[in-house]
């Protein structure tokens, strides 16, 4: 004779079987938290309404992928700006030196270099970005922070600078051009370094989807990305952004 909690037993070694089976057994199921999420087309994780959905916080491929491309122009945003300061140096060197201007032409060719490279690394940012987080170091993250680090670190300098400047106020209109030059020199260089990666990063979601929206050939890519993608690491979806 069977024990009275025969269904209770029952129950028990289907459960067991369930724990113990294989894909290929026919009541294989997989787990919910490994289930791969929906996919959609790229339309609908660009969707506003999508994107208002989940909570901002939440992950998606999309948004690291905006993290990593609002690092990439902020860092690439730091040579052009520290290329235009030295170039303003430079110009106010040349104009207002009263001994040969050696220094002006040194902070002249650094300044064509640095645009350069600025340049060349901005072109490279506006390419697909990938869908693994880049750590934009020890930049800010936000316009908040950043305005924070500019007048933390931005105003001694400049502080600094005056006292070192101090003696070309000389009433003349030379001496007033040179103090000006240099210091908005400075003020833009400071800028240039921290305040340009927190920007770029705190816009880092509309920054991709403008240029989602304005690049045929990337949105192309993305357009794929959204019907194909499966986290190599995890259950994470690819979008909203």
């Amino acid at each position: 004779m069977r024990p009275r909690n025969h269904r209770a037993i029952d129950r028990q070694q289907g459960k067991n079987r369930m724990d113990n089976s294989t894909p290929q057994d026919p009541s294989w199921q997989v787990s919910p938290e490994h289930r791969h999420p929906p996919r959609h087309e790229l339309s609908y994780w660009l969707d506003p309404r999508t994107a208002s959905a989940p909570p901002v916080l939440a992950g998606t491929a999309l948004r690291s992928m905006a993290q990593n491309h609002g690092a990439r122009r902020g860092a690439c945003s730091v040579p052009i700006g520290l290329g235009a300061a030295f170039g303003l140096a430079s110009v106010t060197n040349l104009l207002t030196s009263i001994t040969p201007p050696v220094p002006g032409l040194w902070m002249g060719l650094l300044a064509v270099a640095l645009l350069v490279l600025g340049r060349f690394l901005w072109r490279r940012a506006c390419a697909t970005p990938k869908a693994r987080y880049l750590s934009s170091g020890r930049g800010s993250t936000s316009i908040g922070g950043a305005l924070i680090m500019l007048v933390v670190i931005g105003v001694p300098f400049c502080a600094m600078a005056h006292i070192l400047l101090a003696g070309q106020l000389d009433g003349s209109a030379r001496g007033l051009g040179a103090y000006a030059g240099y210091q908005l020199a400075l003020v833009l260089g400071v800028v240039s370094v921290f305040f340009l990666p927190g920007y770029f990063a705190q816009h880092a979601r509309r920054d991709l989807r403008r240029l989602i929206e304005s690049n045929p050939g990337i949105r192309s890519e993305f357009e794929d990305l959204s019907l194909s993608w499966v986290d190599p690491v995890g259950t994470e979806p690819f979008g909203p952004l």
